[in-house]
């Protein structure tokens, strides 16, 4: 919690607005109306005056009723909130303050170090709001500033999931990515548009005479009218210009003969009229996002700030009041974007002056982040910087602050970063983070220039001799992890073997860090045993050094080693044992690492309900905490899983969610790990045979990585492409050569992989003695490691085999080939049926996944692929993919045939 930065209190009241402002019932009365939905959605562009609106029907419903019969909690939104935590942070703070209690324990849950899913948190604020009496109206204004996918899934789960007496209204500029259609369709929102917030002609009449001072022709404020269409920001800048006119309709005639915008031109008008020293304060304090008396005071040096804000907000001047006793404003984005665009004419060092006291001013007043904003701004980046070193390397790391201080390192010139050294771990964590890999390189190339320079030169880094091996020891280390990320495996090995020759203290900071790079380049080459051992070894010096996050994140992946070693049944308690962590602290506390290590889990079992349950556990929380390596690993795991469930579409929607993460196309090593293995069973599934042909000629023609571990990954991977195109022969030569090394170097998972297709194989091949051989390693490596789903992702030909292989089998596996051939049939070893069958493979070749059988419905009734296609939302070949899918599984050969032998077993 004290790494979190302190929230602004004012953004948790609803603005004031004056009694006197433009009454507006026609539309107050359907937000009273929309009390009665869950969900109000109030967008228009800037200047419609939401803000303004809403503001006045909550002090109308509030606080001139003798008795309001609800309670409002208001969030003001802006871009900095663009993050999960600090986003609900803001929001249930303010319903906390208007309900004390009620999201009590769902703050304390949100501000666990662990970062828990905010599902979970959200569930806490659901449970205690039921209890709720009186009605709840929760008000996000400028939603539009939130772009991040977390808050948006999480919001859409609040209002699917609102109790009675909890009203959400949400106000932006633009349509928010939320599941609209369906509210729209059962009538659970209210919305009001740019056309509804339009100023009727009688409104636009009264506004222009009230701020005008004085009545209006109707003639004239028709034509105004027309000429703003209702836009009620423009109306405000014509009855300002209005206040210094005696004849309005000369200001017709100006606005008939001018072509420029009339926001720009009726801007120049009003500061044009008011007075030079009014004037003066508009534009200096633009660059100001919040203005209280004394603040404006400092930054303009002056002294009357307090009087010229209340001045400005009585007459109206775009001037919004952001608390009760009116002691801190904001301007309307527009004019504040207006005044800034005119004062970027004035002189630079003006501007410069004015940030820089700015900075000072908010650094006296313990506000370093904002402090450190204006420094930058005021080109003082030394400054900057020495403040941003006095701040804890544990909240600068916080996720909260990452896009913040990510921009503040872009902006700070790289030689005063290198005078920082507490800043320079922070740096690189942020880029790792963020798969920005070589930026990492870049960085450390210059930072290992400057150890190199002689005392007295000005770029000399300001370290001890003594702590310099440390440095080379870490430097060394960094790019040894980068190297594998690149699957370059000598230079990852020798890298890691440099880092442990610069620092061989068993007790240094910088240990864990190497044996962590060792692990590594371990794994690379193949050596699975000892990229575990090499893991589970930093896990330990980070734990005993109290580095209890790095700690976890190490044993986090000697568990996932430990899987590849193909010891499935002993992964998770050994996991388990090793971290000492509660259970149900396991998955945010790993940042969404263990939530993924269990869907495989979970998967190899055949529980695909549960893997499903995991996996997208882990996705959300890898997004929520900014995780873009482990997001790689998390869509991979999802893709898998969707396919071993039979629905291809989703499959791909993972695939192309891979596609597009930020620097995908730069870890090659993540991607060849998770992505490729399952692309290619995806493009098998689908006939997209030209594709993974082409993959498969490319390893061909170019050269293999040097990376032993990926060699066989892309092995295994191009084998299946050669058993989907009928040539078992080519699988023969490229798995024969592959086991022994894998059997040897303990990669247990492609020791089976390697069984089962080679089995396959030989079975296409005709030699019955070689896939029965093929098929007992299969199935001794199954029974010994806990293996089922492996089995079963072969297919229809994997169960022949099983078949006849069942009566032939030794002893030990007899119980086992029964357990397999019972998962094929859609039942577990205990003879319940599987979450992921419907009936059994038996008769119809292979379990229907629930996307299947709405086709099947589909063809049916008679629709065409593409009549599907647009009933179901989805493109004409995933359509084409599921029709493809039908035939095989049930055996036809038509549409015709389909929808006739899914009669018969009971599906229509």
């Amino acid at each position: 919690m004290n790494n979190l930065e302190p929230l602004i209190d004012i953004k948790l009241q609803a603005p004031q607005v004056g009694t006197s402002l433009l009454h507006r019932p026609r539309l107050t009365s359907r937000l009273d109306q929309g009390l009665q939905r869950p969900f109000t959605l109030v967008s228009a562009p800037a200047g419609y005056g939401k803000s303004t609106l809403v503001a006045a029907w909550v002090q109308d419903r509030t606080a001139v009723q003798a008795s309001p019969d609800l309670d409002v909690a208001w969030v003001a939104l802006e871009a900095e909130d663009d993050n999960p935590t600090r986003f609900w942070r803001y929001v249930l703070t303010s319903i906390e303050r208007q309900r004390p209690g009620m999201a009590r324990s769902a703050l304390e849950a949100l501000m666990q170090p662990a970062q828990p899913l905010l599902r979970d948190v959200l569930t806490h604020l659901l449970n205690r709001m039921v209890e709720m009496t009186r009605p709840l109206v929760l008000i996000l204004d400028d939603y539009h500033d939130v772009n991040d996918q977390v808050i948006h899934q999480s919001v859409a789960y609040l209002i699917d999931h609102l109790p009675e007496q909890l009203h959400v209204t949400m106000l932006t500029r633009t349509e928010p990515p939320l599941p609209l259609a369906r509210l729209r369709a059962n009538g659970g929102m209210l919305e009001l548009k740019a056309d509804d917030l339009r100023c009727t002609f009688e409104e636009s009449q009264a506004f222009l005479g009230h701020v005008a001072g004085r009545p209006v022709a109707p003639d004239v404020a028709h034509e105004l009218h027309l000429r703003c269409e209702g836009w009620l920001v423009g109306l405000q800048l014509l009855a300002i210009s209005l206040q210094g006119r005696r004849d309005a309709r000369a200001l017709l005639h100006e606005l008939r003969g001018n072509h420029r915008l009339v926001t720009d031109y009726l801007m120049d008008e009003v500061l044009r009229q008011l007075p030079g020293d009014v004037r003066h304060f508009l534009l200096q304090s633009a660059v100001l996002e919040r203005l209280s008396g004394p603040l404006c005071d400092a930054v303009l040096e002056r002294h009357d700030s307090s009087e010229m804000l209340a001045m400005l907000e009585r007459h109206q001047l775009f001037v919004i009041s952001l608390d009760a006793p009116h002691s801190w404003y904001r301007y309307h984005t527009l004019f504040r974007d207006a005044l800034l665009d005119r004062f970027a004419r004035h002189p630079f060092d003006a501007r410069l002056a004015l940030h820089e006291r700015a900075s000072q001013w908010f650094a006296a007043h313990d506000d370093l982040l904002t402090a450190i904003e204006h420094a930058l701004q005021a080109n003082t980046p030394q400054r900057a910087v020495t403040w941003m070193a006095s701040i804890s390397m544990e909240r600068l790391l916080n996720p909260e602050l990452a896009p913040k201080i990510i921009a503040w390192f872009e902006r700070i010139p790289a030689d005063l970063v290198y005078q920082h050294p507490s800043l320079w771990w922070v740096y690189v964590a942020r880029l790792l983070l963020n798969n920005r890999d070589h930026a990492v390189e870049s960085w450390l190339a210059e930072l290992e220039r400057r150890l190199t320079l002689p005392e007295g030169d000005p770029l000399t880094l300001p370290v001890p001799h003594l702590e310099r091996p440390a440095i080379r020891a870490f430097i060394a280390a960094q790019r040894a992890i980068i190297a594998g990320f690149f699957v370059n495996a000598p230079r990852a090995v020798a890298l890691a073997d440099d880092a442990s020759r610069h620092d061989a203290h068993a007790d240094s900071p910088t240990r864990p860090l190497i044996m962590a790079a060792r692990s590594v380049a371990a794994l690379i080459e193949g050596e699975l045993p000892l990229a575990r051992d090499l893991a589970t070894s930093a896990a330990r010096h980070a734990h005993d050094q109290g580095m209890y996050d790095t700690a976890l994140l190490f044993h986090s992946t000697a568990a996932l080693y430990h899987y590849f070693c193909g010891q499935v049944r002993d992964v998770w308690p050994a996991y388990l044992a090793a971290i000492n962590t509660p259970h149900a602290d396991l998955a945010a506390a790993s940042g969404g690492y263990a939530p993924i290590l269990q869907a495989l889990l979970f998967r190899e079992q055949n529980d695909l309900d549960a893997a499903q349950r995991e996996i997208e556990h882990g996705l959300q929380l890898a997004w929520q905490q900014g995780q873009r390596r482990l997001l790689d690993m998390a869509l991979g795991v999802l893709c898998l899983v969707c396919w071993s469930r039979g629905d291809v579409e989703q499959a791909n929607n993972a695939l192309d969610a891979h596609r597009h993460l930020p620097h995908a196309s730069e870890d090659t090593f993540t991607r060849a790990v998770w992505i490729t293995p399952i692309q290619v069973r995806v493009w098998i599934t689908t006939d997209q045979w030209s594709t993974a042909l082409t993959w498969a000629q490319h390893l061909d023609r170019h050269p293999r990585p040097s990376s032993i571990f990926l060699r066989e990954r892309q092995d295994l991977a191009r084998a299946r492409v050669h058993l989907a195109v009928h040539q078992p022969h080519l699988v023969v030569d490229t798995l024969a050569a592959l086991l022994p090394d894998a059997e040897r170097q303990g990669r247990g998972e492609h020791q089976l992989e390697a069984h089962l297709l080679l089995s396959v194989a030989h079975h296409e091949l005709g030699d019955t003695v070689n896939a029965h051989r093929h098929l007992t390693s299969a199935l001794h490596l199954g029974r010994r490691w806990g293996y089922l789903r492996h089995f079963i992702d072969e297919g229809p030909i994997m169960r022949e085999l099983l078949r006849g292989h069942a009566g032939g089998a030794a002893a030990p596996h007899h119980a086992f080939v029964h357990d397999l051939l019972n998962a094929f049939d859609g039942h577990t070893a205990t003879g319940h049926p599987t979450a992921s069958s419907t009936v059994p493979a038996e008769t119809t070749g292979a379990a229907l996944s629930v996307r299947e059988r709405q086709v099947l419905q589909l063809l049916a009734r008679g629709l065409s692929n593409d009549d599907i296609a647009r009933h179901l939302g989805v493109s004409l070949p995933t359509v084409k993919s599921h029709v493809r899918n039908l035939m095989k599984k049930l055996q036809t050969r038509n549409r015709t045939q389909s929808v006739e032998r899914a009669r018969t077993l009971g599906y229509l």
